[in-house]
């Protein structure tokens, strides 16, 4: 979605999964999987909300794209109220 290659019922299927599965109160998680590694669930990295958040745009998932921008801004602003501190991955 992120390069504009999906067709639009792939589109849709991926919005729906990512609304459905990944998204998470602070924003959407990186692997359903949480097997302990950092790529996995429940963890959230920037450089992932953002290519999930300009895909969803590419195929007019605005509602669903801002949401996680919220989300995601929201939590990384509360974490860094409460420990003055702006890290590489969330749990989300």
């Amino acid at each position: 979605m992120f390069f504009q290659i999906a067709g639009q019922t792939e589109a849709a299927r991926s919005a729906k999964m990512i609304q459905e599965k990944f998204l998470q109160p602070g924003g959407v998680t990186s692997t359903l999987r949480n097997t302990g590694q950092q790529w996995d669930a429940p963890n959230g990295w920037a450089p992932l909300q953002w290519i999930t958040i300009q895909g969803l745009r590419n195929y007019t998932a605005s509602d669903l794209a801002n949401e996680i921008k919220n989300r995601w801004v929201n939590f990384n602003v509360d974490v860094y109220k409460k420990t003055g501190k702006l890290v590489e991955k969330y749990n989300v």
